[in-house]
């Protein structure tokens, strides 16, 4: 496995284990602000990880290709 797998793999289970933390962790009568930064890093988190594992895959594959 190359090394930009493996990263993005733990980028994303850290990101995975925050979203989860802050979702069980929101009290809604006094952190109302804490569910936006959340809910924000979940949307984001939904669309770059899956663009960055694609442009990864195509770098590998033109790279395996032009060698």
């Amino acid at each position: 496995m190359k090394l930009p797998y493996k990263v993005g793999y733990s980028l994303t289970i850290f990101w995975f284990f925050l979203v989860t933390y802050g979702f069980v962790n929101f009290d809604s009568d006094n952190e109302s602000n804490k569910v936006e930064y959340v809910l924000f890093s979940a949307f984001a988190g939904l669309i770059l990880f899956p663009i960055y594992f694609i442009i990864i895959y195509v770098y590998y594959r033109l790279g395996k290709r032009t060698s």
